[in-house]
């Protein structure tokens, strides 16, 4: 369920961890062990005992800014091969490989899909920037997760929590040079022409990994994050085929609001506590002026692994004959308070009209409208100048059952299409 993509995340090549819990506790410097898309829940003895700050409810929007990047740390990699021009001492040849730096940059937008005082379903969506050029970004990635209230997946703190830490651990130093630990310390963070008290959480690496969050004292919001990761040097046949390298990745606050939308009071569908899997089929292809177009069959199957009153969290699996398209499996969530979801409430079906505009995000630049309504059908539609998603809803249900993607890659008129419709409901 959710958004129908699966080509998009499967193609895109562009994975993002979604965050895990975060706490008013803190370890000792022992404790702590860094790791892949680690968050500051994933520290032993971390817990949650705070509700959510009393600003975050159903229908919130968090808008970040993202930027990331490799740097390795020679310029070349190797890989065995009995026919390749380089030889190591013993003997074994490889084939030599240009290495060079990689980066990208976009927004973030973490939604509250659905909610209560013990548990929150956030979608998060990945905007893609073209370059330099941050007018209209692409949608490349969806993912979603069901935490804790109390933190949101590290992306608030209740502020008593931050004065706790501040009280027990502020005044504590940084841990020595080359010492895993952690680091907590009162701090001013400015973000754009807004300046902030606030609460800096650092975890530490032997390595020299790192992990940083600053919240804003006042509201418990994630203000900022980034993080600096060791990649080690790879050896192969004894000999060192890979130089290692270092990933970088920061987030900064852009942005917050609350979705506005004329189902978000509605009754969940009744089929949302019976049906258990969801299964799409259609096509993928690469449209090219002047080409006959050349249709790929693909295929998604969403299975539900965890739902409440009016959200569900599920697992979806793609596949099929595009290029480069293999078994591909990715979490999500869908509720009542997002657009665009697995479904729209039938009671408010009637009350949609043709023309009628949802939303305008005034970050990535999307007007989300509806493009018709008829008897049977109502279809909504995601729009910027580069990329138009179209979400067709079952009136009798409310379930979504056809999504249509097209991606307007150039100047030269070409796109990407995916289309993918419902097959069965189990």
């Amino acid at each position: 369920m959710g958004r129908w993509m699966p080509l998009v995340i499967v193609l895109s090549g562009w994975l993002y961890a979604a965050p895990a819990a975060c706490s008013q506790q803190a370890a000792t410097p022992g404790d702590v062990v860094m790791g892949a898309g680690q968050m500051l829940g994933d520290v032993p003895g971390l817990t949650v005992t705070t509700p959510p700050p009393n600003w975050i409810t159903p229908g919130l929007r968090l808008t970040y800014y993202m930027i990331s990047g490799y740097l390795p740390y020679g310029p070349h990699e190797y890989t065995p091969d009995p026919e390749g021009g380089w030889e190591d001492k013993h003997g074994n040849r490889y084939t030599q490989h240009k290495l060079e730096g990689t980066g990208s940059h976009g927004l973030l937008q973490f939604n509250v899909a659905a909610m209560d005082q013990q548990q929150v379903a956030v979608q998060t969506l990945f905007y893609l920037y073209d370059g330099m050029d941050t007018s209209s970004p692409t949608q490349k990635l969806e993912t979603g997760y069901v935490g804790q209230a109390g933190n949101g997946g590290d992306l608030w703190l209740h502020p008593d929590a931050l004065k706790a830490l501040l009280q027990t651990y502020g005044n504590r130093p940084p841990p020595p040079r080359g010492q895993a630990g952690m680091w907590v310390s009162a701090t001013r963070k400015q973000i754009e022409q807004a300046t902030y008290d606030a609460v800096l959480i650092a975890l530490l690496a032997e390595s020299g990994s790192r992990k940083v969050w600053i919240y804003d004292l006042a509201s418990g919001l994630l203000l900022y994050s980034s993080e600096i990761a060791q990649a080690g040097m790879k050896v192969v046949q004894g000999a060192q085929v890979h130089p290692g390298g270092s990933m970088t990745k920061s987030t900064t606050f852009k942005g917050s609001r609350t979705l506005s939308l004329p189902w978000a009071g509605q009754a969940a569908p009744p089929w949302l506590g019976q049906a258990r899997t969801f299964r799409y089929s259609g096509t993928f292809q690469v449209n090219i002026p002047g080409s006959p177009p050349s249709p790929l069959a693909v295929n998604a199957t969403a299975s539900i692994t965890g739902a409440g009153p009016d959200w569900v969290k599920f697992d979806i699996s793609t596949g099929g004959q595009a290029p480069g398209i293999s078994s591909e499996l990715t979490t999500r969530v869908s509720g009542n308070h997002m657009l665009c979801g697995s479904w729209i409430p039938p009671g408010a079906m009637g009350s949609l009209q043709a023309g009628q505009v949802l939303d305008t995000d005034p970050f990535t630049h999307v007007t989300t409208q509806v493009s018709s309504a008829d008897p049977q059908y109502v279809t909504l539609v995601h729009n910027n100048a580069r990329q138009q998603i179209q979400y067709t809803y079952r009136r009798q249900d409310g379930l979504l059952v056809r999504t249509l993607l097209n991606d307007r890659m150039n100047q030269l008129n070409m796109s990407n299409q995916l289309e993918l419709s419902l097959v069965s409901m189990e």
